[in-house]
């Protein structure tokens, strides 16, 4: 058999700002598929970071990362929102607050049954344009 050699394309990484999926499971709970999980994004959020980078007073090119706690509630809602680890500005660690605030969850599961959890995870803010 005769060998080919494909030649690699390099994507316009530049040009990719958000990629949004349908999610047949954005419905309520409908993302519940095992006796116990943790709290998970939802694939479609209705928030924009770039917004929330503005308020920040980030510029293109810019980027600030910053280690949140939250309560997941059993609604999916975001409570209680605390930062764990600072950006070093208090401006974008308040942003990034209230960013956390406006996102959607899956709640966590026990049992098929949700429950809130408090997480941590890190937001970053950024703005690529």
């Amino acid at each position: 058999m005769p060998e080919t050699q494909l030649s690699a394309i390099a994507p316009n990484t530049s040009a990719l700002q958000v990629v949004r999926f349908e999610d047949p499971d954005d419905g309520a709970l409908g993302g519940i598929v095992a006796s116990a999980s943790a709290p998970r994004l939802r694939r479609i959020q209705t928030v924009d970071m770039a917004t929330f980078a503005r308020r920040a007073g980030l510029t293109a090119g810019q980027s600030r990362t910053v280690i949140l706690v939250a309560e997941i509630q059993e609604d999916g809602e975001p409570n209680q929102v605390d930062v764990a680890r600072s950006s070093g500005n208090a401006t974008v660690d308040a942003v990034a607050v209230d960013y956390a605030l406006a996102l959607r969850w899956i709640p966590a599961t026990r049992e098929r049954k949700p429950l809130s959890m408090r997480i941590s995870f890190p937001i970053t803010l950024a703005l690529t344009e």
